[in-house]
């Protein structure tokens, strides 16, 4: 045992010397890497400008403007680099002379030819006219500036001498003119002269020019250091992957020196493993088994014929059921619980959709334990947010259910107040108050635990895994905002969660309605909690409320005055509500009655004109039900929508006029004013989403065409005329991305608006869709009016 405890110690000095080897040497062969790469950059830079400066020097007689600066703009970068070569201390000394004569012969150059230009746009646009010479003179004059320009075009060197030897002959023989002009025509000669003498030898200039061998010096300098650059490349590799082997040979070696030890934690740790794994597999078996159940017979019931109020129940009960079927997932998938590893959704949700959704699945809880279960939404609020409703959910659902769970008797209360407003964004605190058992203060630190509660017992009499507050700690935290509890041991407890919510593109608040400012209100209400709710809402509506909180201190005041409305308890310590309301149907014939109950509205036995709402009632449930009562006392009767009325939540009412809005252009006679010439091809690879589109569709007389992948949608596109596409994401053979970018090279976004008809609506996604070319996305699951107001845009 000792001998290999030495080996192996020894292997891990043979490990660490390497290390340090291979570490300095590879920091060496880096920096005379980077050393020539430098020397290389800037020699290749020098060679670029030095031809840049030739060709600039060459053409500097074609040129017609800015030569001169383009010129001494490449000069002075030139130089720069000059000033920098030393520093790499890789400058030859071969180099001077050589840079020294082509910089000359460069300067010279385009010097002369400056000149040389100047000369010949004065001789080539000299005028004639006012110089006073006879026609001969002219015809002679015409003929030395037809000479200069076959000397100037003349490519032979040969050719130019005898072009020259011609000029200077003509300007001996051209006679002076004495005229007032005589200063223009002796520049004229002088300029025609310089050009004999010196357009040959600013050719002289351009020979070496174009032949220096400073380029061919800086070549094969460039040639050397690229093979230095490669040789120190290799060396840093090798070195590199030395070092990091050794690294590596280290840690292996440490790892299976320590193996051993760790062989037993590995294997208690698999069997904790195996143990979560058969508690999971049995939980997800026994809860998905009865949601299975729900979810298909709400899918079967909804498919036949149900009046508004009974299709409103069921799509609650899918809604629920979706809603704990996504919250099953995630307590079900454990290790992505203890990873932390959840991706939360941005999206514009309905504040009162979702206090409406806690109240349909609590309400009949808290109702069968007499509770008085209370929201408090206060009207500071945006009615809009962007946020993940799914998990803001969730996180209330958990807290209230364990609030009604706890508290034998009293009251729950889920209040939500806005802690900061910003332009941006409402700091929500979202508070669950109840009068329940509560917690000592020495377990409130251990409730956020998982599998945690304050006491066993707790478990024995209410059950409950102890999973949900850790579950709802953490959505908190994911979505940045942090959770407290506060509690007293036998008086109850609260839970507050504080949320930063975004606002909603074009989100105003709504103002109090003016149509019931100064109205009358009496509120019958014997629990306290409710009275009081139910008063601040009414007054934010503008009512003047009186409360009673028993029914006959309450049909005292109803005989002292008149009041437009009267909202009764239907269950009151002192007398039952059906007498209160046939007593104040009798004494005062001219207000609206309007009852609120904790229990199941169909038990309930009044009048059609009455309407009924559900504890715990909405802001937008109260100004939901004193309109529609003004509407039943108006109108004296009340068709089957009315009867059944349902003022659960503002989402009912959203609901029942969705489903109004739909039957009306299915089912009337009247002919349907929407046009059916718009051509639409739905490409989606879901049976079931294909038909509900489809259906829609057909029913606004839309013509639909269906696709099942992106390849045959783009085949249809192709050989069929459309006028809009909803295209799916994620289908086989060919997405609905690959398919839009292979139509986009046919048709334009203004030609052809497609539509993303997706479940993924993440705003990373989103932008990939607006990238490959599509106008917008709808995101799935839709409902039938936003498709509606989508086709609807383009019919019109």
């Amino acid at each position: 045992m000792l001998n290999k405890h030495v080996i192996s110690y020894g292997i891990e000095v043979l490990f660490l010397t390497t290390i340090l080897v291979s570490g300095l040497r590879f920091v060496d062969a880096y920096a005379h890497l980077r050393n020539h790469q430098e020397d290389f950059k800037l020699k290749s830079t020098l060679n670029e400008l030095a031809v840049e400066l030739a060709i600039e020097a060459v053409s500097s007689r074609s040129q017609r403007t800015h030569h001169l600066d383009r010129y001494a703009e490449k000069q002075f970068e030139f130089e720069q680099i000059l000033q920098k070569l030393p520093t790499t201390d890789q400058r030859e000394s071969k180099l001077n002379p050589l840079l020294k004569q082509f910089m000359e012969n460069v300067t010279n150059y385009i010097q002369l030819s400056t000149m040389l230009k100047t000369s010949l746009k004065f001789v080539a646009q000299f005028d004639l006219e006012n110089t006073g010479m006879s026609n001969a003179q002219r015809t002679q004059t015409l003929d030395i500036i037809a000479t200069v320009s076959a000397l100037e075009n003349s490519i032979s060197i040969d050719k130019k001498e005898q072009i020259k030897k011609q000029l200077l002959l003509k300007l001996e023989t051209l006679p002076d003119i004495h005229h007032t002009n005589n200063a223009l025509w002796y520049m004229f000669k002088i300029h025609t002269k310089f050009i004999a003498d010196n357009l040959l030898r600013s050719d002289q200039f351009l020979d070496p020019i174009q032949k220096t061998e400073f380029n061919t010096v800086l070549t094969n300098e460039l040639s050397r250091l690229n093979s230095f650059q490669e040789h120190h490349y290799w060396n840093m590799v090798f070195y590199g992957f030395s070092f990091v082997a050794s690294i590596f040979g280290l840690l292996l070696t440490s790892i299976l020196r320590q193996s051993f030890q760790l062989h037993l934690a590995n294997h208690k740790a698999r069997k904790s493993a195996q143990a979560k794994a058969r508690f999971l597999a049995n939980m997800s078996h026994e809860i998905r088994t009865p949601m299975n159940g729900i979810m298909g017979l709400s899918d079967i019931l909804l498919n036949t014929e149900l009046t508004s109020r009974q299709r409103s129940h069921l799509e609650k009960i899918k809604f629920s059921v979706k809603s704990l079927t996504t919250i099953i997932n995630d307590i079900l998938d454990f290790s992505k619980i203890e990873s932390e590893n959840l991706n939360l959704e941005i999206v514009e949700f309905d504040l009162s959709d979702l206090l409406d959704n806690i109240k349909a699945m609590l309400s009949n809880s808290a109702s069968e334990k007499g509770l008085e279960f209370v929201i408090d939404c206060d009207k500071k609020l945006q009615p809009t947010y962007q946020g993940d409703p799914v998990r803001i959910g969730q996180i209330l659902l958990n807290l209230t259910s364990n609030a009604i769970k706890f508290t034998p008797k009293g009251s729950v209360i889920l209040q939500l107040v806005p802690v900061e407003q910003q332009s941006h964004q409402d700091i929500v605190a979202f508070s669950v108050i109840d009068t329940g058992i509560g917690i000592a203060q020495d377990q409130i630190d251990t409730l956020f635990q998982r599998f945690t509660q304050a006491e066993s017992s707790t478990t024995r009499k209410y059950g409950g895994t102890g999973l949900g507050l850790s579950i709802c700690k953490m959505l908190t935290e994911l979505m940045g905002g942090n959770i407290v509890a506060k509690s007293e041991l036998g008086k109850g407890s609260e839970f507050c969660v504080t949320l930063p919510l975004s606002h909603s593109q074009g989100n105003l608040i709504e103002s109090s309605p003016a149509s019931f400012k100064g109205e009358q209100l009496l509120i019958i209400e014997d629990n306290i909690i409710t009275q009081e709710i139910t008063q601040k809402f009414a007054e934010d509506a503008g009512l003047n409320v009186t409360v009673a909180s028993l029914a006959k201190e309450g049909l005292s005041k109803l005989d002292e005055s008149f009041y437009s409305f009267i909202l009764i308890d239907w269950v009151l310590p002192d007398m039952h509500g059906y007498e209160v309301v046939e007593y104040a149907r009798h004494h005062s014939p001219n207000s609206h009655i309007l009852v609120f109950t904790s229990y199941d509205k169909e038990n309930i036995e009044v009048e059609k004109e009455i309407a009924i709402l559900t504890k715990p009632i909405l802001r937008e449930d109260l100004i939901h039900a004193l309109k529609e009562s003004q509407v039943r006392k108006e109108n004296g009767k009340h068709n089957d929508i009315n009867t059944e009325l349902d003022i659960d939540s503002q989402s009912d009412n959203e609901a029942e006029s969705t489903a109004i809005k739909l039957d009306s252009p299915i089912h009337s006679d009247e002919p349907n004013n929407i046009s059916s010439t718009l051509k639409v091809l739905i490409a989606d690879d879901n049976d079931i989403n294909l038909f509900v589109a489809q259906e829609i569709l057909m029913e606004l007389n839309v013509e639909v065409t269906t696709a099942e992948n992106g390849k045959i949608a783009v085949e249809r596109i192709l050989n069929n005329a459309f006028d809009l596409v909803l295209m799916d994401i994620q289908m086989p053979e060919m997405d609905g991305i690959e398919a839009t970018i292979k139509i986009r090279e046919h048709f334009s976004p203004h030609q052809l608006p497609i539509y993303a008809l997706t479940a993924n609506v993440l705003e990373d996604e989103v932008r990939s869709y607006e990238k490959a070319g599509m106008n917008g996305h709808l995101g799935k699951p839709f409902e039938a009016d936003e498709i509606i107001e989508l086709v609807g845009s383009y019919i019109r």
